[in-house]
């Protein structure tokens, strides 16, 4: 059976995205203090470059997932990805000067922050006609609202560390890496409000899965560098525990529906 272009696309983007983000993200969480060395710019302090790390690490299991998923099963996933992206993309250029552009590195972020919203662009485009199978279950309506709320909770989290270049995490962070960090905080958000917005189970499933995998992200850095949070670190812990329970409770309470 020919293999539709639309999955062709996923496939090869998926393969590039996991490969890169699985080494990446293991250099980070495991030294978080080479990002001078080994990333694009000196992200720091060292407890955001293993948080980062920690998304990377988990990104390369989500998105050899997503490859093998159907168009519409990832569309929620491509959605978060230009909400990740461009942000990105974004601040890169408003802190340019962070970057030393001699460096492989530095040059190689610029390509895959141009390419990948162009990539994740077309697949949408190119699955935009597909539909969910005849007689697709939906999410159920009230943890349809409760993923709302948790989006829009995220939506409302990366406009404030966009805008303020700060946020309620335990450790301080330079303006770009706010803005990083309010790129991702826009990913999740785009994550849970998908199977909001869009319900059938088929659609929701990939955002679901990948906001509890996120959230283990997080975990993980905090579980590999305890010692590098400061004050509010209860807080930030529960609200890493949230992002893994609300959706593993929504996806448990769809199973048995």
């Amino acid at each position: 059976m020919t293999t539709p272009p639309g999955q062709r696309l996923l496939m090869a983007a998926a393969i590039i995205v996991a490969t890169a983000a699985g080494i990446v993200g293991a250099i980070l969480l495991i030294a978080p203090e080479s990002t001078g060395r080994s990333f694009a710019w000196p992200l720091g302090p060292r407890a955001l470059a293993a948080l980062v790390g920690g998304f990377y690490v988990v990104s390369a299991p989500v998105f050899v997932y997503a490859g093998r998923r159907s168009a519409i099963e990832v569309r929620g996933l491509a959605a978060a990805v230009l909400a990740f992206t461009l942000p990105t993309l974004a601040a890169t250029y408003l802190h340019r000067d962070v970057f030393d552009f001699d460096r492989l590195f530095a040059v190689a972020w610029v390509v895959l922050f141009v390419a990948s919203p162009v990539t994740f662009a077309l697949l949408l485009w190119s699955g935009r006609q597909a539909q969910p199978p005849p007689g697709d279950a939906r999410v159920h309506p009230a943890a349809r609202a409760v993923l709302a709320a948790l989006g829009a909770a995220f939506a409302g989290l990366a406009v404030w560390f966009w805008v303020s270049l700060g946020g309620p995490v335990p450790f301080e962070v330079a303006p770009l890496g706010a803005r990083f960090l309010a790129a991702w905080l826009a990913f999740f958000a785009v994550l849970a409000a998908w199977p909001a917005v869009r319900p059938a189970r088929s659609e929701a499933r990939v955002p679901l899965l990948a906001l509890i995998a996120y959230g283990i992200g997080g975990l993980l850095a905090v579980a590999v560098h305890p010692g590098e949070l400061g004050p509010g670190v209860g807080g930030y812990v529960a609200g890493l525990l949230i992002v893994v329970a609300v959706p593993a409770l929504v996806l448990a309470r769809e199973a048995r529906g």
